[in-house]
């Protein structure tokens, strides 16, 4: 799921169930796992690894361990 004002770079793989928050910013050459929550105004510089994590902040880190899950 992909909310307003988020950019995604070239060559950027998504996993399974990816939540991108409002005004996201992915960067190129990076992959998201499965489940996994990239929150508001985040800045994805490194590949997240981790499923089921929520990440966030500038650059993003893991913060939780609850992911996005239907």
């Amino acid at each position: 799921m992909i909310q307003a004002g988020v950019n995604v770079s070239a060559n950027v793989h998504g996993g399974s169930y990816v939540y991108l928050a409002p005004g996201a910013k992915i960067n190129e050459n990076l992959t998201i796992a499965d489940h996994v929550i990239v929150g508001s105004n985040c800045v994805v510089t490194h590949s997240v690894e981790y499923e089921g994590c929520t990440v966030a902040g500038v650059p993003a880190k893991k913060i939780s361990d609850k992911g996005f899950y239907r």
